[in-house]
């Protein structure tokens, strides 16, 4: 079973349009939705969707939701857990990689090819991979995306990382656990890690254990990107535009 950590913080049309897209393309998956005490916090996803959520009463950043998303996909004994955004979108096909990468013991974390990658890792750009990509969000571009890597690479194509950009990490359950910052913390809870280099701390601690991060030549994520954080961070590649707006 995959386990979607879906963070959140207001801006409910991106969040939805993640976990539909998680569950449109994910056999039996389940998404926890933790919720950083937005006062407008709601059930944004329908009520059959596989979701389990919590809401803080009070914010306090990015890395207390992943470790209470953890704590929950540990307790529901998911196989495969993803740290992620909430404004991201999964297409077809997008775990195939990332699974047969993560059966290789010395893996600690898989990342995707994307249109926005950030500033982690900029070499996760799709551009590389599929000529005459165009950034978008329709249905039918991200299938045929996707479907163009699926043809290039095999399951198991990658490049090795010292690090994957925070916005999408994939790894075993266990491995998560293992590689823990404490009994109760996966992520470094301190606050200097609240809400900015998490994943670095992180995936430079899974490295000292001998842990790769490896992206996934095969998966494909598209990230609208700084949607909760705001215009400031729109460094990278993206494409902006409310699913909302896409829907009029």
């Amino acid at each position: 079973m995959h386990c979607f950590i879906c963070p959140t913080y207001g801006q409910y049309e991106y969040a939805r349009a993640a976990v539909e897209s998680f569950f449109q393309n994910t056999h039996g998956g389940v998404t926890v939705v933790v919720d950083d005490g937005h006062p407008k916090f709601h059930q944004f996803w329908d009520s059959h969707w596989n979701v389990v959520a919590h809401h803080f009463n009070e914010r306090s950043g990015l890395t207390r939701s992943w470790n209470h998303g953890l704590t929950m996909a540990r307790e529901i004994r998911a196989e495969y857990t993803i740290c992620g955004n909430s404004d991201i979108l999964f297409t077809p096909g997008w775990h195939i990689g990332p699974v047969a990468l993560l059966a290789d013991d010395s893996v600690g974390l898989v990342g995707p090819l994307t249109n926005g990658p950030g500033l982690t890792n900029e070499l996760q750009n799709i551009w590389d991979h599929v000529p005459d990509y165009v950034p978008s969000d329709e249905p039918v571009c991200l299938a045929e995306a996707a479907q163009w890597l699926r043809k290039r690479y095999q399951p198991a194509s990658c490049f090795a990382a010292s690090r994957v950009n925070g916005f999408f990490m994939i790894g075993r359950t266990t491995r998560w656990w293992q590689g823990r910052y404490d009994n109760t913390h996966v992520f470094n809870p301190d606050r200097r890690y609240a809400l900015t280099e998490n994943e670095n701390e992180l995936q430079d601690r899974f490295r000292s254990r001998g842990w790769h991060s490896l992206v996934s030549l095969r998966s494909y994520i598209f990230h609208y990107r700084a949607v909760t954080r705001g215009e400031q961070h729109k460094h990278g590649m993206w494409l902006r535009r409310s699913p909302a707006q896409v829907a009029e």
